[in-house]
Parts: structure tokens; sequence; C-alpha cells
């Protein structure tokens, strides 16, 4: 190819790119107007050619973005610098914009010096930022998502990544001691009494007990799940070493089969937990005082309590029963009751309380009553006492039951017993008499015998076996 031919070549190899460039392209002038304008950039802009050539750049440039554009179009004029790229908007024909990203540079000459012609190179950009854009709002809405929910969001870094194909325990282990809070909203560290800034950076093990088996469960609940975990429970305590329950759902971040982090969302559920329990506690109340009142029906007892400087005693109900009163409030002072113990029972009924301690604050003791009928009722006291800290008696709690049954029992036992002993006693007088008549008889008998051989003599023929039998 000669030297002669190149420059048309040139120009054809210019013209062909020029026209068939996806990129806008332009050629300005020192001032900033469109000498040439290719198809790429007329469609950008919405006008034809003869349109935009003759036209100034910031006809078409978008007011807020012309000002940094001209001046560093200023300086390229200058010669202080030879190109600048820039984002800026563009207004349509048709009133719409769009984003470009310019790349302007300065025309060379033959000589090697400044051409008076500036090329400009525009790229459509308009998808992209409005995908940045897009990708902006929805950080933000996340973000503020984070910010405002009520429930606490948090993502937990390890150490160092554990490999998914080490043993079950060894990562329930490594979890739960190497983990620590690398991000936290609001509502997550309020649930704990601190702020995000005091709670970033704690080790997991610094607000849950690592020992506690629920806790080791939820971990290998996580782990078997493939590091996924829903609406579990963990408990923990805030940094008053308060109790808190808390229900999580967690996903674990795995790459290259190693886990990296945990993101989770967890909600406060102490409250509940607690309701729960009271009102556990409370059925479980209920139902106790019912069988309680059951059994002191059946088994005819009463419940007391006595408080020792008013010297009150409260009864439950059964106590007017039992005692066969009429009229008579289950309340009434110890003083009063003591007018209704047996006269012989009563020192052994005070002094069942004279020796209660701090160290022996426990009395069982049986007496006998005087019903307002003539009845004598016995009574079994099972009692409690409570002491203040200088070793003063409070009060005391018990049980009292009527025990007269159990009590003629025993009476109607020991007769049966006693009159057991005494036939007994006269069937062995019996058979003793018997024995004695029976050997006198024998004695008389071997007496006559011994007379009548006295009085014969020796006869070797004669039986005497018949006295082995006396």
């Amino acid at each position: 190819m000669s030297s002669q031919t190149l420059p048309a070549q040139a120009k054809q190899l210019f013209r062909y790119l020029f026209e068939q460039a996806s990129l806008g392209i332009a050629v300005e002038d020192l001032e900033g107007k469109l000498l040439l304008a290719n198809p790429a950039l007329c469609s950008m802009l919405g006008y034809r050619e003869n349109e935009l050539c003759g036209m100034s750049c910031s006809e078409f440039a978008n007011p807020e973005d012309s000002q940094n554009d001209w001046a560093l179009f200023q300086q390229l004029r200058a010669g202080v610098i030879d190109q600048y790229s820039l984002e800026k908007r563009y207004v349509r024909k048709d009133g719409a914009q769009l984003w470009g990203h310019l790349n302007v540079s300065r025309l060379k000459n033959g000589n090697g010096g400044s051409s008076s012609l500036v090329f400009a190179f525009v790229e459509d950009i308009t998808e992209r930022k409005r995908a940045e854009e897009a990708l902006k709002r929805n950080e933000s809405n996340y973000r503020l998502f984070v910010a405002q929910s009520s429930e606490g969001i948090f993502c937990q870094e390890l150490e160092r990544p554990i490999p998914v194909d080490l043993p079950e325990d060894e990562q329930v282990q490594r979890i739960l001691h190497e983990s620590y809070m690398a991000e936290c909203n609001d509502a997550l560290a309020r649930m704990y009494g601190m702020s995000p800034t005091d709670f970033v950076g704690k080790r997991l093990t610094e607000t849950l007990d690592a020992e506690n088996p629920i806790n080791i469960e939820l971990t290998r609940d996580y782990i078997r799940g493939g590091y996924r975990v829903v609406d579990r429970e963990s408990h923990e305590v805030d940094p008053q070493g308060n109790p808190k329950v808390f229900l999580n759902s967690m996903i674990g971040i795995v790459e290259n089969n190693m886990l990296l982090r945990t993101w989770g969302i967890q909600r406060d559920i102490t409250d509940r937990r607690q309701e729960q329990a009271r009102v556990h506690a409370e059925q479980a109340l209920r139902e106790s005082e019912q069988r309680f009142r059951l059994a002191t029906q059946a088994g005819k007892m009463y419940a007391y309590e006595w408080d020792i400087a008013s010297d009150m005693v409260v009864r439950s109900e059964e106590y007017a029963k039992i005692l066969g009163l009429t009229g008579v409030p289950t309340s009434e002072t110890r003083h009063q009751f003591s007018s209704r113990v047996h006269p012989d029972d009563l020192a052994n009924f005070n002094a069942a309380v004279a020796d209660l301690t701090p160290e022996n604050p426990t009395t069982q003791i049986s007496y006998r009553v005087l019903r307002p009928d003539g009845a004598v009722i016995w009574l079994e006291k099972s009692g409690r006492a409570f002491f203040a800290e200088e070793g003063k008696m409070l009060r005391m709690i018990g049980i009292v039951a009527d025990i007269t049954e159990r009590k003629l029992a025993e009476v109607a036992l020991a007769n049966v017993s006693h009159r057991l002993i005494e036939a007994q006693e006269q069937e062995r007088t019996r058979i003793a008499r018997e024995l004695h008549d029976d050997f006198a008889q024998r004695l008389a008998l071997l007496a006559v015998e011994l007379e009548q051989l006295h009085q014969d003599p020796p006869n070797p023929n004669r039986d005497y076996t018949s006295y082995s039998n006396l």
C-alpha cells in the first residue's frame, strides 16, 4: 500500500466506523458546537443529524451537569488536559432524560500539536444508572426496614470459617464459642439493653450459655437443617444477668463448603413465656388447692395459719365441721381455742409451741378436744414455724387431722389384745391345773404299787413295764 492511497482509505475507514459505531460520536469545535454527529448519537438524542450540527452541547445537556462539563472543556481547550470523561445527563428532543458516559479528547494535527477539533464519545448508560438507582433504593429501603423493624436483625461472623464436613459435635462447639456479633439493628440491641455500637463485637458466649441443653439442641438443629432453622428458642441473659427467651430464625452463608456467617431474625418472647409460666403455675395451684380441699374433706382435716403477733388463727372451713361448731368463725385466737383442749392435754399442747426454734421449726402432737355436744375427739397437729432473722417466731402454718377413729381403733385393738392375753393366761392356768391333777393321780398309784412291792417278795416272772408310764 502506497502512502498516497493511505489517507483516502483512512478517511473511508473512519467514515465506516463513524456511521456503524454503537457509541454516539460527535466532532465539535473549540466553542462546543457540533460539526458532525453519527447515527448512534442522533438516535440517542432523538435529533436528525442536520438538527444536531450547529447546536451547542449545552442545548441538550442537563443544566445541573453542564457546569462540570464546561469547566473541563475549558481546561481541554486551554491545553491543560488532553482528555476527560464524566457521567452526565442528557435531554432528548422529546424532553426525556438519559444518562451517558462522555469521553472527550482533542484531536492532534499532523505536527503533533493540538487541533481545533474535539472528539466526543457518548455511551448510553441509562439502564445501568436505573439499575444502580434501584439498587440504592432497595438498599435504602432495606436499611430503613432493618432500622425500623420491631424484630431483631443480626449478622454473626465466625472467627474462622467452619468446614461443613466437620463432625457435628465439633461444629456445635465452634459455632457457639467462635461466633461474634458483626451487625445488628436497634431493635436487637434493645432486647439486651444495649446500643448497636455496644453490642457489635460481643462474643455469642457473653449472652448465651453454651452449656444449656436448649441452646445446644438449637445449634444441632441449625446444622442438621442445612444451616437453616425457623422459630426456635434460645435461652440467654442480658448484661444485668436477667434471663431472656428469644425466638430465632437463622440462615447460614456457606461458600466453598465453608460456613462463613449467620444472618438471623430474633423476637423477644420472655414476657410471653413468663406469662405462660404464671398461668401454668396458677392453674397448678388451683388444681393443687382443689386436690387439697378434696383430701381435707375426705380425710377430716383442716389447714391453719397462726399469726403470732395478733394470736389470730385462720382455719379452713372444715374446722367447724370437725369440732361440731355452728355459728363460730373459722378465725379465732389460739388462746380462745385452747379452752377447747382437754385439761389433761393442755400442758403438752402449749409445750409443743414453746419448744420450737429456728433450728427445730416443726412439730407434731396429738391431743384431745372437747366438742360442744360433750364428745371428746382426738386431733393430730403437724405444723411448721417461721422465724425472723433475730430468732423471733412470726407465724406457723400446718394441718390438723381428726384421728378419733384411729384412736378408737387403737383402744379397741388394745382391748382385744388384753382379752387375748387374759384368755391365753386362763388357758395356761387350766393346762397347768390338769397336768398337776394328772401328776398327783399318777403319784398316788405309784405309792400303792410301791407299797405292794414292799409287801410281796420279788417275782422274776412279773412284768414291771407299767411303771414306766408313771
